[in-house]
């Protein structure tokens, strides 16, 4: 829940939904362009499956462009 709130209050992204092992966020707007590289740092730190289980294309820069397009956070943890 903390993290939920910090995303929050950072970003605007609130919690849309939840099953025992995903986590979906919703934003009104993608994040800046100074941020994504930062804020994709603190998402694969909380989820590190977002990078790790999806082909050798993922790394933390190539989601962080993603990032800035994106209004949706997607998580997902085995």
């Amino acid at each position: 829940m903390a993290v939920a709130k910090y995303w929050f209050e950072q970003h605007g992204a609130v919690p849309a939904a939840m099953t025992h092992d995903e986590l979906d966020f919703g934003l009104l707007t993608p994040i800046f362009e100074n941020k994504a590289m930062d804020t994709e740092v603190e998402l694969y730190g909380f989820c590190p499956d977002v990078i790790n289980q999806v082909p050798k294309e993922a790394t933390v820069g190539a989601l962080a462009d993603v990032l800035r397009r994106s209004t949706v956070w997607y998580f997902w943890w085995d």
